[in-house]
């Protein structure tokens, strides 16, 4: 009874071992095809990541030739107040587009309005208030 509890036993670790087999290489099969897809599906993300960093860039440049800008602006309202000994808030308002007939006068928007604003005025307060 012993060699035909072997030869038993022997065919079911065949089988097994058979059946492993065939599940390993399906598992291969599967992760190569996964392989072999995943650039394809990702394709659109990359791009989508490239778009978003070239629009940031974009985004970064825009701010900087802002802050140049009333950078310049201030630098010369300031010179033109020195000029002519003019009140501070008269070219405060001036540069923010308030007062009409002024030749700094645009129409800001809003937005405009709330990024410049504060920057002039603290900018105007520390040069003429002594402390």
């Amino acid at each position: 009874m012993s060699g035909v509890c072997k030869l038993n036993r022997e065919d079911a670790l065949k089988r097994e071992l058979a059946d492993i087999t065939r599940r390993s290489q399906a598992a291969e099969a599967r992760h190569e095809e996964l392989a072999t897809a995943l650039p394809e599906a990702t394709r659109p993300l990359l791009r989508q990541i490239e778009a978003m960093q070239a629009a940031n860039a974009a985004n970064a440049q825009a701010w900087a030739a802002a802050e140049r800008s009333l950078h310049d602006r201030l630098s010369a309202a300031e010179a033109h107040a020195a000029a002519c000994g003019a009140q501070p808030i008269l070219h405060l308002r001036n540069l923010i587009g308030h007062e009409k007939g002024s030749k700094h006068a645009s129409t800001p928007t809003p937005v405009k309005r709330v990024l410049i604003a504060p920057q002039l005025a603290m900018k105007w307060l520390l040069a003429y208030v002594p402390g």
